[in-house]
């Protein structure tokens, strides 16, 4: 997770909306996938609101995330804020997510190519970052729209898989 691919100035759902899924609570390790060899710890830090710190395997900072969840359809997704010190910056991340049978948690992130397309085709509103990122400008209405008029697998691409430590 970063800040190179899909942003949104606006969540899916607000935070009074969102209840805990504790199931996400606890330390994680990627076993496979774009985030390899690094960790991630869940939080719980009030309401439904969790932190996400990453770190390297070797313990470098990657970055700490807060958010909460949004049932959107059948999906479970989070909507991260990078947070820096006190404050939290940039846009909402959106990450896909499903506990599986074995334990594993696994991750997906909006597809880069088909939130283009859709800015091309004006499905959606927003614009390509200098930085090579796409900022989405939409009403959390409009997002979610856009999340449920296709299958997963059109809308967001895998990211990793994580393991409990």
């Amino acid at each position: 997770m970063g800040t190179c691919g899909v942003e949104s100035s606006q969540p899916l759902t607000t935070e009074r909306s969102a209840t805990l899924d504790k199931d996400l609570l606890g330390s994680w390790v990627v076993s496979d996938g774009e985030g390899a060899g690094m960790d991630f710890t869940i939080a719980h830090v009030g309401g439904a609101v969790v932190r996400v710190t990453a770190l390297t395997t070797e313990g470098r900072d990657k970055g700490t995330f807060e958010g909460h969840t949004s049932l959107v359809g059948k999906l479970k997704v989070l909507n991260l804020r990078l947070r820096e010190g006190d404050e939290l910056s940039g846009g909402y991340v959106f990450v896909r997510y499903q506990l599986t049978g074995d334990g594993s948690l696994e991750t997906w992130l909006l597809d880069d190519v088909q939130v283009n397309a859709a800015l091309k085709n004006g499905t959606l509103s927003g614009k390509r970052t200098q930085y090579g990122g796409t900022w989405l400008t939409d009403t959390p209405a409009r997002l979610v729209r856009y999340l449920t008029q296709a299958t997963p697998e059109d809308r967001f691409q895998k990211f990793a898989t994580l393991r409990r430590k």
